[in-house]
């Protein structure tokens, strides 16, 4: 079973949205375009700027390519273990609360769960 943190806005009424917990396939293979597509423009300058030291390291600072290609592909690994946390994060700053972790075999059944443990309705 997976976990899924529950996330609903501030207005009333509205469907509850699911974040799984985990690693982040996309984020992983695509950090720049996964962060924009998700509206993380803060996350998003901050891979930009990694990019443009590594880029300015290797060009001006003398390091080794393969070290610079190393520290991006160590960037891209701590960036899709933390993905889902920035966004939950950014949602957080946008009104939404967390009120359960719930436990499915996918979001659909996950989802079901919340609907029968939480009593609301759809």
């Amino acid at each position: 079973m997976r976990a899924y943190t529950v996330h609903l806005p501030s207005e009333h009424g509205a469907d509850p949205l699911l974040i799984k917990e985990g690693f982040s396939f996309w984020a992983f293979l695509f950090p720049l375009f996964w962060s924009l597509y998700h509206r993380l423009w803060i996350e998003s300058a901050v891979l930009i700027l990694i990019g443009a030291v590594l880029f300015v390291a290797q060009a001006r600072w003398g390091f080794s390519p393969n070290i610079v290609t190393a520290l991006g592909f160590a960037v891209q690994i701590i960036f899709a273990f933390e993905a889902r946390d920035f966004l939950r994060a950014h949602l957080a700053r946008r009104g939404w609360w967390q009120p359960a972790i719930i436990f499915g075999r996918n979001v659909d059944g996950a989802t079901q769960r919340w609907y029968h443990f939480s009593g609301a309705e759809r």
